[in-house]
């Protein structure tokens, strides 16, 4: 009931919360691997990585076999930035299990950040990999994060504009309420459906500076000083 309870408070972003179920549950059953893979996500939200290493590390001591845990731990130390080990940790992910959304999603992530044409060509593969295989775990939220970090890559290694527009669509029909893409789109655009993305990006995330910055720059181009 602690965990459940946990993940319900996690969905509702509520992590304090979140944490202080998570720490009775874990409490009540000391050995439960999920508890600690669960409440690592918690922390992983809260951006505190090294307290979510720690608990992705206890599940995998519990369980050495346990192929999402090791994904989950690459994932984190992707947040740190630290890439050997992100690298590391979901190679090893997809060795006990070659379709791991999760370990994909994270090699695609580090070769994307790492750069290179090379490095590009395996993050696209990887993000596709995630597309191909359907696991559970990985909701439209997840996949539209996917075809954004795809498309991303595909603009770094100079792909055709209409793919990497196709990525960013797929992603907004995944996931309508992801600022970040209508943003991306407007970086593709020009003139009024530059301003329209942008805009779209504004209502979602009235806090998000970039557009309104960019949105600005058009303006200025149209002599639309005010």
């Amino acid at each position: 009931a602690y965990d459940w309870r946990g993940l319900a408070y996690n969905e509702l972003g509520d992590y304090q919360q979140a944490l202080a179920d998570y720490d009775k549950a874990i409490k009540l059953e000391p050995d439960d691997i999920l508890l600690y893979n669960n409440r690592a996500f918690i922390y992983d939200n809260l951006g505190h990585y090294d307290q979510a290493i720690a608990d992705f590390k206890k599940a995998l001591e519990l369980n050495p076999d346990f192929a999402l845990g090791y994904a989950n731990l690459g994932l984190a130390y992707l947040g740190l930035w630290d890439f050997k080990n992100a690298e590391k940790h979901c190679q090893k992910s997809l060795q006990l299990d070659e379709q791991s959304c999760a370990a994909h999603y994270c090699l695609g992530s580090v070769y994307k950040e790492i750069g290179g044409q090379d490095n590009y060509i395996r993050a696209i593969e990887h993000y596709k990999k995630v597309i191909e295989f359907v696991c559970d775990y990985f909701d439209n939220v997840h996949i539209a994060n996917t075809y954004v970090n795809m498309g991303m890559t595909k603009a770094l290694s100079h792909y055709p504009l209409e793919e990497i527009l196709a990525d960013y669509k797929k992603a907004i029909e995944l996931d309508p309420q992801h600022t970040y893409v209508y943003f991306l789109l407007g970086e593709q655009s020009d003139g009024e459906e530059a301003i329209g993305y942008y805009s779209k990006a504004i209502t979602l995330a009235p806090d998000y500076s970039v557009p309104y910055l960019k949105r600005g720059l058009i303006y200025k181009q149209q002599g639309k000083i005010q």
